[in-house]
């Protein structure tokens, strides 16, 4: 996330990107504003992007965006700039996120990330547990528990 900081805004009215494909000789020096700074923008969307998938997929990732957020903040200087990319980086974070979390509600009837059932609380805090999901013997460790938990287990899935 440092690659988003003050290094990335155009210095001195020259645009940010060097890249010859990303010169446009017919605007030259009267290029709009959000021309110039597309690419700085685009860096937050990606990290959005990328911060939304790795919330998806595990969600105590919440916190490390928070402050990945505050450090943002914190380097960028210019005040508008800084809450528009704060804005396209949470934009693009919940392009993920929220399809989930509409899912789950629709389902669960709550706002949740996480879908667990509990299985993974109980396979290491059952009076059977051997540390794994399964028993000396080769079996599911499920498979010790008795009918009721399992069928109350299934119907939450």
């Amino acid at each position: 996330f440092l690659f988003l900081g003050e290094a990335a805004l155009p210095a001195n009215g020259q645009d940010s990107c060097r890249h010859p494909r990303h010169q446009h000789a017919a605007l030259g020096p009267k290029r709009r504003r959000w021309q110039r700074l597309w690419p700085y923008f685009r860096r937050y969307a990606a990290a959005g992007l990328l911060s939304g998938v790795a919330i998806i997929e595990r969600g105590t990732f919440i916190p490390v965006v928070g402050v990945c957020l505050v450090v943002l903040a914190w380097m960028v200087k210019n005040r508008r700039l800084m809450v528009l990319g704060t804005t396209v980086f949470l934009l693009c974070g919940s392009l993920f996120v929220a399809p989930w979390l509409v899912r789950n509600f629709l389902h669960y009837r709550v706002l949740v990330l996480q879908t667990s059932n509990g299985e993974h609380l109980w396979r290491g805090n059952n009076p059977g547990t051997s540390g794994s999901a399964l028993t000396p013997d080769g079996r599911s460790i499920l498979q010790t528990a008795d009918a009721a938990f399992r069928e109350k287990l299934y119907r939450q899935s």
